[in-house]
């Protein structure tokens, strides 16, 4: 199934790539991670997800397979909880604009579990999360 966005923040490109690798800045991103640990190019960490029928504890990483800094990033992703799995390959593309750093990201996702979703729920959830995660990453870049 394919997921795709994006989101425009008011800050350089150079400075979205940079928060865009730290954990400490993902840490208060994404919704629900508890730590993230990063070792080279892989990022681990454990999520409590409560969207509905995704809710959960997750283990995950993503792991940045190539970089073309600042401009763009290939992720592989994996997440599982006791019911489901997820795993996707993800494309990160930052693109300057008067305005700031428009991020687009496209991702394939395949979903396993006891549980079926439809691709509208699915999609529902994806862009709530990437929202929150969105409007997080704003508000740092303006705090900093």
């Amino acid at each position: 199934m394919l997921i795709r966005g994006s989101y425009l923040l008011k800050a350089k490109r150079k400075k979205v790539w940079k928060y865009l690798l730290k954990p400490k800045v993902l840490e208060k991103a994404i919704p629900g991670v508890r730590k993230i640990k990063k070792k080279g190019n892989t990022y681990k960490s454990k999520v409590d997800l409560s969207f509905g029928p995704f809710s959960g504890v997750y283990k995950g990483q993503f792991k940045i397979r190539k970089k073309k800094k600042p401009k763009s990033m290939l992720l592989d992703l994996k997440g599982s909880s006791k019911n489901n799995s997820i795993t996707a390959e993800a494309k990160v593309r930052l693109t300057k604009t008067k305005e700031g750093t428009i991020v687009s990201y496209e991702s394939e996702v395949d979903i396993g579990g006891i549980l079926f979703f439809g691709n509208r729920i699915v999609n529902g959830i994806a862009k709530k999360i990437a929202s929150q995660f969105f409007i997080s990453l704003a508000e740092q870049l303006a705090d900093d």
